[in-house]
C-alpha cells in the first residue's frame, strides 16, 4: 500500500476556497466601480438638466 506524500489535504481545500473568495471579491469591487461610475454620470445629468429649469 503506498502512502500519499501529502497526508493532511484540508489545507489545500481552504486555499481553494479563499482563492475563489477573492476572485468573487475583485469582481465585486469591479462590478461596483463600474456602476457607481454609470449612476454618477446619470445623476450629473439630472442635475444639470434640473439647473436649467426657470421657475418664475
Amino acid at each position: 500500500m503506498k502512502h500519499s506524500p501529502i497526508k493532511n489535504r484540508s489545507g489545500q481545500g481552504l486555499s481553494e476556497y479563499m482563492i475563489l473568495a477573492m476572485l468573487i471579491v475583485v469582481g465585486s469591487i469591479a462590478a461596483s466601480r463600474t456602476l457607481g461610475n454609470t449612476i454618477k454620470t446619470k445623476l450629473e445629468n439630472v442635475n444639470e438638466q434640473l439647473q436649467q429649469i426657470h421657475v418664475p
